[in-house]
């Protein structure tokens, strides 16, 4: 889903909801938990509510390597950057499920 859409849906007390983003498997928060259920009211409400889907705060290594990631056009770009092996083997991976999962320009420069 796009950033600001919505869908409606109806849920059991008894469904727990996870949240993922596709793209770099990072895992997103409702009131600040990972997995949410549905309150059987909230207040006097008894009612469909609307709950908003957020990010948690991330480290400082994560924003980085998603940052990086964006920038980087292909998972080999990676070793270029002489970062530590462990780094530059996840930066790569992450390139590469992010490609994978992002739609691809036809005239687009791959190097």
């Amino acid at each position: 889903m796009e950033p600001g859409a919505f869908y409606d849906i109806n849920s059991y007390l008894t469904h727990p909801w996870e949240f993922t983003d596709a793209a770099t498997g990072e895992q997103y928060v409702i009131n600040n938990k990972y997995v949410f259920r549905a309150p059987n009211h909230v207040g006097d409400m008894l009612y469909r509510t609307n709950w908003n889907i957020t990010i948690p705060v991330r480290s400082l290594r994560a924003t980085t390597m998603l940052t990086l990631a964006s920038l980087l056009r292909n998972p080999e770009a990676a070793e270029s950057l002489d970062l530590p092996m462990v780094l530059t083997r996840e930066l790569s991976e992450l390139v590469t499920r992010m490609q994978s999962l992002t739609p691809v320009e036809e005239n687009a420069d791959t190097e």
